[in-house]
């Protein structure tokens, strides 16, 4: 209940901060992406498939000569079929440099709350020693994430982008406190 809690406060934090901290209330880009999750280390697996999406949002963007800064906030779901299916919410910084003005390469790192919920029944265990069905509430989840990200720039307003990204997840089980999943996610940017 205490994670749940502060992970709410930080979200809620870094969404004030974020508009506070923007000078101009527009939409900067509206994204949107498929992925497939992993639970494994970084780079080792990206099969099976385990779909998922997500909308992002940035409200911020600074740009120089040849880099630009974004503060962008995402909502997303998977499923993976063994596992969980999971809703999250998150912030992000992105650092970004251009080559040539044609292509961007993206360097993102952000903080937010995630909810699971088992794919299968949830037993809970009676005083006699034997199991019923229950219903889940899901859990609550703390997640770091860090990426590495290519764009397109030559299409005018649109971006077309791929994005490998490295989360963490905490709490993952009782007996596991951090657990890294890993997205591979393929999508489109709209500049406003």
């Amino acid at each position: 209940m205490q994670l749940k809690l502060l992970s709410v406060s930080v979200i809620l934090y870094l969404c004030l901060s974020l508009s506070a901290k923007a000078q101009d209330p527009k939409i900067k880009y509206l994204s949107v992406s498929v992925m497939t999750e992993s639970v494994a280390f970084p780079f080792t697996l990206l099969s099976p498939l385990h779909p998922g999406i997500e909308l992002g949002i940035t409200l911020q963007e600074w740009n120089r000569a040849r880099s630009s800064s974004k503060l962008n906030t995402y909502a997303g779901y998977f499923y993976h079929q063994e596992l969980d299916q999971s809703f999250y919410l998150r912030g992000e910084y992105e650092y970004a440099f251009s080559i040539k003005d044609a292509v961007s390469v993206g360097l993102p790192v952000g903080l937010g709350y995630m909810h699971s919920f088992h794919t299968g029944p949830v037993y809970e265990q009676r005083e006699d020693g034997s199991f019923e069905a229950t219903t889940q509430t899901g859990r609550p989840h703390a997640i770091l994430n860090v990426g590495l990200g290519v764009s397109y720039l030559q299409l005018g307003s649109l971006q077309p982008f791929v994005r490998y990204e490295i989360m963490a997840q905490s709490p993952f089980v009782v007996t596991v406190p951090v657990v890294s999943r890993s997205f591979l996610k393929v999508g489109v940017s709209k500049k406003f």
